[in-house]
């Protein structure tokens, strides 16, 4: 949140014409934002790990 409020400010100081339609776009960016990235993440081992790993020895 603090990173939204430093481009706020930023965006003030250089360019007051369209501060409006920026902050209004930063803020809802920042608030709410859709990408997850812990749901991309790899969960363990995949079908080919297991096919290729299926004759070793559970350690």
């Amino acid at each position: 949140m603090a990173d939204a409020i430093t481009a706020i400010v930023a965006r003030l100081v250089h360019r007051p014409g369209s501060f409006l339609v920026e902050t209004w776009t930063t803020l809802r960016n920042s608030i709410f934002t859709t990408y997850r990235p812990e749901q991309y993440y790899m969960r363990g081992p995949g079908p080919k790990w297991r096919k290729k790993h299926s004759g070793a020895p559970v350690a």
